[in-house]
């Protein structure tokens, strides 16, 4: 009945090898379509065919039913392949019933060649027919190519440039196997030089074929297949793989068993008909089979695309969220959105490790405040380790009972799922959703991947919205702080021309002038210390503007400054009017005289020089000390709380004086060089000009 020589072997070893490149190419190809997705089971089919016939070729080991269930199995791919391409939308009856057509005389040829087997192996036929392995090859031919030419005839322009070499190819190869199971049937045995071109004819054809993958890979044919039929279609090819490797198990126990043959040929074909039964039986061996299935053959429920781009529009509302309970509720909206529900409940775990309502229908007056115990509350840590979305009326996590559920969510007709938002070993906060309107609660691997993921990135949205509320509380301490170190600043101000008057107290005590001027700085920094009060008790740090003499404030500051050497000589001080504070501009002053004093050595020089050009007062304070580096004036020397001067520095004048100055209007400029010395530039703009004079100032 079969052929078994060197060129059989040639013929069908050609074709393993390019079909076996047609399939790698495909695979390579990462088809996102169904039709794409059903070549690599049909190629892979028929690598496996063109492998096995090559080696019986060989050795001749392959029994007769082994051929037929191999042939079986080729066709079952290749219909596969027929049964996604054809059409759903057509109003063609025939059209119509054509796939179902297909479905039932493949099933009706599988199982008519499982019965012939079963009565070959207990005795009831002596040998099996060639007309079976005729017909049944010549019905599966006629059906791929009848297919193929609807599914052609009935695309579009577009979607038939993209497949029609593929329907071509295999319209070949099963024109091909037309003209040799007809031949068979007729005289009873295969043609010896059919058979042998067989092989060769499907090595020639999958050059087309493979122009074809690479057309289907380059078109955007988007053919889309239900997931009940997929789901059928695949298991009755797997029923028939199955029965395949079966009746190749059967035949080497016919053929090396010998006595025993016969009853051990009984015993694998109740064995394997017993696995079978117990699989189909088995609700959970079913749906671990739909899954798979649903996963890999069947198209997406949804467009993640457009799930995503809206579940990331509902997080983002109108603009950024006020706080973390501002952000629940679009998190739940988002939720709930993907699952049709209504409505639901958000609870958010707090820095006591409880669960507080925020959010929904369900977080109303009454809803409960739980917490995270490990005892009281296990399920919330089962929910959490198993990353698991609980149905309530459904299947639970590993370990837990349906006692531990809080009875305000076992018996609450609005609860249906609850779903944990745990990101990095933490729990954010937990979601409960109500039914949805189409009171549909199945879920599915797809409903379950996707609602998964979502909490993810909600419990991730949560986490950030958390951390930006605490960094929130840590910039107004950090305010707080830094107003207390400006108060400081401007209190050791102050203390130092009180502690000045104390000093010079018991030398000038008798000096009426003396007496004068220490009163008038008494004056000056009660003044100052009840502008300080008012501030705090108003709520800011930046006092109303007024007008004042810019002069007379030069002179306040060089008097302050100097007490210590090398005492500033004022080149020059326009008489004009500024608006601003003068207390601000005269401790801003007094702060870069006293850092240049500092800086330079008691027989060094620092001058002070004021002009008055264009509607603005110009300022240099510049001196002959150690001077700085261009790393220090660019990353430290307006940093607050950076200071050279160790822990008798607060590091804020600088600070201070350069953002009053801008506050003004002006601006600060600063240029120094190492053993050189560094002058201060200060631009504020005047009001008026009064009388402009050179005054000449010697400081005592």
């Amino acid at each position: 009945m079969y052929i078994h020589d060197l060129a059989s072997v040639i013929s069908f070893i050609c074709a393993a090898v390019l079909l076996l490149l047609a399939l790698g190419f495909t695979v390579r190809a990462k088809f996102s379509t169904d039709l794409g997705s059903a070549l690599v089971p049909a190629l892979f089919l028929n690598v496996i065919w063109s492998s096995v016939l090559a080696w019986d070729s060989h050795s001749g080991w392959l029994a007769p039913p082994g051929h037929y269930f191999l042939e079986m199995a080729r066709y079952g791919g290749w219909l596969l392949l027929m049964w996604v391409s054809l059409p759903r939308n057509s109003e063609d009856p025939w059209l119509q019933a054509l796939p179902r057509l297909m479905v039932a005389i493949f099933t009706i040829l599988v199982l008519t060649g499982a019965a012939v087997s079963a009565a070959i192996d207990i005795g009831l036929m002596e040998h099996w027919p060639t007309a079976l392995f005729a017909m049944g090859g010549l019905i599966c031919a006629v059906l791929v190519v009848v297919a193929a030419e609807q599914a052609g005839r009935n695309r579009s322009p577009a979607a038939y440039w993209a497949i029609k070499h593929v329907l071509t190819a295999v319209g070949l190869l099963a024109s091909y196997d037309i003209i040799m199971f007809s031949a068979t049937y007729v005289f009873g045995d295969v043609p010896v030089p059919l058979w042998q071109g067989r092989g060769f004819a499907n090595a020639i054809v999958t050059i087309p074929l493979a122009y074809g993958i690479d057309r289907l890979r380059k078109s955007a044919v988007e053919k889309r297949v239900g997931a009940a039929g997929t789901f059928f279609t695949t298991i009755m090819l797997m029923v028939g793989c199955y029965l395949f490797f079966v009746a190749i198990i059967g035949t080497y126990v016919h053929s090396f068993a010998g006595t025993w043959g016969g009853a051990l040929e009984v015993t694998v074909l109740v064995g394997s008909v017993s696995l079978l039964v117990v699989i189909a039986l088995s609700a959970e061996a079913r749906a671990i089979v739909r899954v798979f299935v649903q996963k890999y053959f069947v198209a997406q429920k949804y467009d993640y695309r457009e799930e995503w781009l809206r579940f990331v529009r509902t997080l983002d509302g109108d603009g950024p969220a006020l706080d973390r309970n501002d952000l629940g509720v679009r998190v739940l909206r988002a939720m709930a959105n993907i699952t049709g529900s209504p409505d639901g409940g958000l609870w958010i775990h707090n820095d006591n490790d409880e669960f507080v309502p925020v959010a929904g229908r369900l977080c109303g007056a009454n809803a409960p405040t739980f917490e995270n115990a490990r005892t009281e509350n296990h399920w919330v840590e089962l929910l959490t380790q198993n990353n698991w979305i609980m149905d309530v009326d459904g299947l639970l996590p590993p370990g837990l009972e349906r006692e531990q559920i809080p009875e305000w969510l076992r018996k609450n007709p609005q609860v249906w799922l609850v779903i944990p938002l745990g990101v990095s070993g933490r729990m954010e906060g937990l979601i409960v959703l109500e039914p949805p309107l189409s009171n549909d609660r199945m879920l599915t691997w797809e409903d379950l991947d996707l609602l998964r993921t979502a909490a993810t990135q909600s419990a991730g949205s949560l986490a950030l919205q958390r951390a930006l509320d605490d960094i929130g509380q840590l910039q107004q301490f950090e305010a707080f702080n830094r107003l207390v170190a400006f108060l400081m600043h401007d209190l050791k101000n102050v203390l130092a021309q009180q502690q000045l008057v104390v000093k010079n107290f018991p030398r000038f005590r008798n000096n009426p002038e003396f007496i004068e001027d220490a009163i008038l700085t008494v004056d000056n920094s009660t003044q100052r210390m009840a502008r300080l009060i008012e501030q705090l008790k108003g709520g800011s740090d930046t006092p109303q503007r007024r007008r004042f003499r810019f002069d007379e404030v030069c002179r306040d500051a060089l008097r302050s400054v100097s007490d210590r050497s090398p005492k500033p000589v004022a080149v020059q001080l326009p008489a004009v009017s500024v608006s601003g504070d003068p207390d601000r501009l005269r401790s801003a002053l007094v702060h870069l005289l006293r850092n240049a004093q500092d800086a330079t050595a008691v027989d060094g020089e620092v001058s002070f020089h004021a002009d008055f050009i264009d509607g603005m007062v110009t300022i240099i304070i510049a001196d002959t000390g150690e001077g700085m580096t261009e790393e220090f004036l660019r990353d430290r020397l307006f940093k607050p709380f950076e200071s050279t001067k160790g822990v008798m520095g607060m590091g804020v004048g600088a600070y201070q004086a350069r953002e009053y100055i801008r506050e003004l209007g002006g601006e600060l400029q600063v240029a120094s060089r190492l053993k050189v010395g560094t002058r201060f530039t200060l631009t504020i703009p005047a009001l008026v000009t009064d009388d402009i004079g050179e005054l000449a100032l010697a400081v005592h």
